[in-house]
């Protein structure tokens, strides 16, 4: 008779430890709460310097390097052409016209078309072509130098 007895108050003992959260063996200690680290003053940084600006170049700079493109065109060195032609359009993104009322002839739509014309030109290497099409930007830059005509309508 002892031993259902004895069975009986092991099993009570261990149902009731079991639903009350007993936590003898239990190896987990709880953490510490986190610490978070000390706020520090922000540090002074140094004035930034200025950017340097890209200087404008001038009509006749632009002149010098449509020549430069087509004297490698007439030599009939291509590569160093397309090199050329690729440094006109970063010249003429950088021009800045002499007269105050001129604009600068990167705002020109004809431009655009002119120059990307010429760049097709000189990779298909047809020559006459890109002769056509540097007369043609010679000829946008004289009108965009020349400035606006006048301003009023015309009388008769």
């Amino acid at each position: 008779m002892r031993f259902p007895k004895r069975l009986l108050a092991v099993l009570l003992v261990g149902f009731s430890l079991t639903f009350t959260g007993c936590d003898w063996f239990n190896t987990n200690k709880t953490r510490p709460a986190p610490v978070r680290p000390r706020m520090r003053a922000p540090q002074q940084s140094p004035a930034p310097n200025q950017t340097p600006r890209i200087t404008g170049i001038t009509e006749k700079q632009l002149r010098d390097r449509i020549d430069r493109v087509e004297r490698e065109v007439r030599n009939g060195r291509w590569a160093a052409a397309n090199r050329e032609t690729n440094a006109l359009g970063t010249d003429m993104t950088r021009f800045r016209p002499t007269r105050s009322r001129a604009k600068s002839i990167r705002e020109i739509a004809s431009f655009n078309t002119i120059y990307v014309k010429l760049q097709a030109d000189v990779k298909t290497r047809n020559r006459p072509a890109v002769m056509r099409d540097l007369s043609n930007l010679r000829n946008a830059l004289k009108r965009e130098t020349a400035g606006p005509g006048p301003t009023g309508p015309a009388r008769r």
